[in-house]
């Protein structure tokens, strides 16, 4: 019984950071404050869903940008961040 306790708080606690996991708009919420927003800036960015944790890198060069889990989104890359051009 115990195991079976033990198995159902581990499953709620993997969907439940899956259904927190950061859409693409937020990642793009997390950028768009650091950076000018352009069409091209948004189309050079690729975002991955990795179920529970998501990320969005570069499509030139890709590097990490931004990594995301359980709802919140975090700059990664120091070109995206605040004061960059």
């Amino acid at each position: 019984m115990k195991k079976i306790v033990i198995l159902a708080i581990l499953v709620g606690l993997v969907y439940l950071a899956h259904r927190l996991n950061p859409s693409f708009d937020m990642h793009k919420r997390k950028i768009a404050p650091n950076i000018a927003v352009t069409s091209e800036v948004w189309n050079s960015l690729n975002y991955k869903d990795y179920y529970l944790l998501s990320v969005t890198t570069t499509a030139v060069r890709g590097a990490l940008v931004s990594a995301g889990g359980v709802g919140t989104v975090g700059i990664i890359d120091k070109e995206w961040e605040p004061g960059n051009p």
